[in-house]
């Protein structure tokens, strides 16, 4: 009987071994897939061209004005620390707008220098 309580022992290790591993490799993968996400977004929002001028501000919508608020942020715009992706569209725009016509106190040219 000893025997065989060591026997089962050794596989339920066994088991909590294998299911250990195969946890700590899906982990990986997912932190994987996760940089690689990043990085793609990273790379998408770096080649967005800040638009500056109301009217084509107010043109913008789905995921060009969401794109847009990102790189916005990216570069450290003032004024939409507070606004979010998942922020109303219209709260978005309304952001957006006060960057570019520089309500906040900076005028255009010297919130293109500071974003630069």
């Amino acid at each position: 009987m000893a025997r065989e309580s060591r026997v089962e022992e050794k596989k339920r290790r066994e088991e909590m071994v294998l299911h250990a591993e195969a946890r700590i490799a899906k982990q990986a993968d997912a932190a994987k897939k996760r940089k690689a996400k990043a990085a793609t977004a990273a790379k998408k929002i770096a080649g967005i061209t800040l638009i500056l001028n109301k009217e084509e501000v107010v043109k913008l919508k789905g995921q060009a004005l969401k794109d847009h608020l990102k790189a916005f942020q990216a570069a450290g715009a003032p004024n939409l620390k507070a606004i979010h992706s998942s922020s109303k569209v219209g709260i978005i725009g309304e952001g957006l707008q006060k960057v570019g016509l520089g309500n906040a106190g900076y005028s255009c040219v010297s919130l293109i220098w500071m974003l630069m």
